[in-house]
């Protein structure tokens, strides 16, 4: 294989970062999310604006190899504003959701021109969660479930597994 970030070498990582220099699971996440690595912040940036918006800025979100982004300058500035607010997802989103983008109509049926310009969010159906949450809250119900319980080794006793309580939402 390959190694895809040609500009970044783990030589390049500041040693004063990694707690051990030999640990290559610790090399690669300090290669990943050093300042000099900027398409890790873009393609996170992608990822969240697809979430809200139906439709990311690099098509498909999953495969950068040959892609440009439809509008490069915003996925730069996206990218910018996370790594510099200390990676804080939070912090893009709230700039996302409150862009005039995110907050135009949503078209029944957009033109394709009106889709790649991002004139309107893309219409999405609800995940199978929220449409389990919505019937039981529509219904008036309370969500019967069973604490959530992990055993992360397998190992373990049914009396010592890690109990994560009893969920209140699918």
């Amino acid at each position: 294989p390959t190694w895809p970030l040609t500009n970044l070498a783990p030589a390049d990582v500041a040693a004063g970062i990694l707690r051990d220099a030999q640990d290559s699971r610790e090399q690669l996440a300090a290669i990943i999310t050093s300042t000099a690595n900027d398409r890790f912040a873009q393609v996170i940036v992608n990822r969240l604006w697809q979430r809200y918006l139906g439709r990311g800025l690099v098509e498909p979100v999953d495969d950068w190899q040959d892609t440009e982004p439809s509008h490069p300058q915003l996925l730069e500035f996206l990218a910018r504003e996370l790594v510099t607010h200390d990676y804080d997802l939070k912090h893009v989103a709230r700039l996302i959701l409150t862009s005039h983008c995110y907050q135009r109509e949503v078209l029944s049926q957009p033109t394709a021109e009106q889709t790649e310009l991002l004139a309107t969010p893309a219409r999405r159906r609800l995940s199978a969660e929220q449409v389990i949450d919505s019937l039981f809250l529509v219904a008036g119900k309370p969500l019967d479930a069973e604490p959530l319980t992990l055993d992360p080794e397998g190992r373990k006793e049914i009396k010592n597994y890690l109990n994560l309580g009893v969920p209140r939402r699918a």
